[in-house]
């Protein structure tokens, strides 16, 4: 029967580097895992094997008797914006749904005239799709989507929305 000590968890993230070591308790969950961060990829969990392998979460039971290694599994980041613009006047309202995104990306929303930028938002992310509003003399919408506002590393190609693609009201 085995007496329940403690074993060390050690963690790896991309190209296998040391993470964090944990100790765990046997028949006890493993507790608060670190969420890493990849640019370009989304964090798929922990698992106990570098390629396949069982997933393992905070409230899975430690059921190894002996020191375990988990690893990260990650999934390229494929991400994408679309969108409506819906103009009135001289005020367009963009209504851009975006996928494959969390919720520390930053999406830009530029107005242009003549090539020159005209009007500008930033805008959070939202799930559920962001509705902005742009006004003055503009021919064509950019959407632009960045992984956080210190990397400014695009997550997808840049989303050019001339005016013949818009609806007129």
């Amino acid at each position: 029967m085995y007496d329940e000590s403690s074993n060390t968890v050690s963690i790896y993230n991309e190209n296998e580097y040391l993470f964090v070591n944990k100790k765990v308790q046997f028949s006890n969950p493993y507790g608060t895992l670190p969420i890493p961060t990849r640019s370009g990829y989304v964090f798929d969990g922990w698992y106990t094997s570098a390629t396949d392998g069982t997933k393992i979460e905070s409230d899975t039971i430690v059921t190894a008797t002996e020191d375990i290694t988990l690893y990260a599994h990650w999934r390229k980041r494929n991400s994408s914006t679309s969108s409506i613009v819906t103009k009135s006047g001289n005020t367009y309202t963009v209504k851009t749904n975006m996928y494959d995104m969390d919720e520390s990306c930053k999406i830009f929303i530029c107005g242009y005239k003549g090539g020159k930028m005209a009007d500008f938002k930033k805008c959070q992310y939202n799930s559920a799709g962001q509705t902005t509003t742009l006004s003055g003399d503009i021919d064509e919408i950019r959407v632009i989507s960045f992984e956080s506002l210190t990397s400014l590393n695009p997550l997808c190609k840049e989303e050019n929305i001339s005016s013949s693609e818009w609806i007129i009201q």
